[in-house]
């Protein structure tokens, strides 16, 4: 009996590609550049509890994992919205 396991590529999965990117790219955790790399991956920002609740609220209706899922939905919504603008003062001008 062979292992099934054996043919699986491991770069073909999103969560062992972006472990094992990290974990060569990391540079050591007490320097400048650390801290540096990690603000430009993951920006930290500041928001109010009001604010945060609202997020909590969306994220729960969207049925999202994480907070920059909301962020991407909430972007396409507002794309759309944008578009549809656009086109519609675009038929009123012609």
């Amino acid at each position: 009996m062979t292992n099934p396991f054996t043919d699986v590529d491991i770069n073909s999965f999103k969560i062992n590609r972006s472990i094992a990117s990290s974990e060569e790219k990391k540079p050591k955790r007490h320097s400048l550049k650390y801290s540096v790399e990690a603000e430009k991956k993951f920006p930290k920002i500041r928001i109010s509890q009001k604010d945060y609740n609202r997020l909590k609220d969306i994220q729960e209706r969207l049925h999202c994992k994480s907070f920059g899922q909301v962020v991407i939905r909430l972007l396409n919504c507002y794309k759309q919205q944008i578009t549809t603008i656009e086109n519609q003062m675009y038929v009123q001008q012609h």
